[in-house]
């Protein structure tokens, strides 16, 4: 995963999927790859990032444990 700030906003670049259909495991990887990256740029925790993000991390985790 890349990170760069790019005018106003901020640009994450993954080469993790290479495929139009992604499954529901790698969706949630990709999640937890945008949140860990985010959480590093705004000095924020883990969880916090997720919060700020809108996601559940908790139920991700479940997820990918099944």
């Amino acid at each position: 995963m890349a990170y760069a700030e790019y005018g106003a906003g901020s640009i994450f670049f993954t080469c993790f999927h290479n495929k139009a259909q992604t499954s529901d495991r790698e969706k949630r990887l990709l999640q937890l790859l945008v949140v860990k990256q985010f959480s590093a740029k705004s000095h924020q925790s883990f969880e916090q990032a997720g919060k700020s993000l809108g996601l559940a991390l908790d139920e991700i985790r479940s997820d990918l444990r099944r």
